[in-house]
């Protein structure tokens, strides 16, 4: 009887063994796998990235003349263009890893699962709402991608909750083939994902300044800039974990 005790007792110790062995390889693996993931999203955006690196760089840093940028913007965009039909422009945002091609889909699905060559990849890309007719050129265009652990895509966003950040990185590029356009940040804020939040059609001027307002009176902290109903906006939105379904939205004003 003690015997029989024994080697269960032994047998249990074995399968505990077992069982910690297995759970340790097994989490060393979906670890491992992650890791493989996430650097796949940033090589395949790093070889897009220096295809522009000359061109698509924030004010300040490109000394050519005028001119000079603008038949370079042309010709990076009819590049990107031949890569991916969908592409719309390039965004670049300081302070952040945020430096990626900016396209859009039919619908806001397709990107959230594929990355600028259209290939299967968890980050996703940096995506249009589908049903913003005009990227850019109208009074609001709205900007979808992932909040990714490693802080690829959107996930370097999270550093505008802090009032400090945004004081010394206040702007946000968007180059297009017509030239490179800077937008000034008004307004940060979490809140639980909404269609509302992201309308893009106005019946006049004077509905777009109400939601502008709406956008400023939420935001988390004063950032001291004020919008009007003659402005155009983008906003950043991707996800937070402060409450279920979150959303961080940044928006920023076309200042030039």
């Amino acid at each position: 009887m003690y015997h029989t005790k024994r080697k269960k007792k032994n047998g249990n110790k074995i399968l505990l063994v077992c069982f910690g062995i297995f759970a340790i390889v097994l989490g060393g693996y979906i670890y491992k796998t992650k890791s493989d993931t996430y650097s796949e999203t940033v090589q395949n955006y790093k070889e897009v990235q220096e295809e522009v690196a000359d061109v698509i760089v924030p004010e300040g840093t490109n000394n050519k003349p005028k001119e000079e940028k603008v038949a370079d913007y042309k010709t990076t965009f009819k590049s990107m263009k031949e890569r991916n039909s969908d592409y719309v422009g390039w965004i670049n945002v300081p302070g952040t890893k945020i430096n990626y091609p900016v396209v859009q889909g039919k619908d806001n699905d397709f990107y959230l699962t594929h990355n600028f060559d259209k290939q299967k990849d968890i980050g996703g890309g940096v995506f249009v709402s589908y049903n913003v007719s005009s990227p850019f050129l109208g009074k609001n265009t709205v900007i979808h991608s992932h909040h990714m652990k490693n802080g690829t895509m959107f996930g370097t966003l999270k550093r505008y909750k802090d009032k400090k950040f945004l004081e010394q990185n206040p702007y946000v590029y968007i180059t297009t083939e017509t030239g490179q356009y800077k937008y000034k940040i008004f307004s940060v804020f979490v809140e639980e994902a909404n269609k509302e939040t992201y309308a893009v059609d106005f019946v006049d001027n004077l509905e777009f300044y109400r939601f502008a307002n709406e956008l400023k009176s939420k935001s988390a902290y004063d950032t001291g800039v004020a919008v009007s109903q003659d402005d155009k906006i983008i906003m950043l939105s991707t996800c937070s974990y402060e409450i279920e379904n979150a959303r961080l939205v940044v928006s920023a004003k076309l200042i030039k």
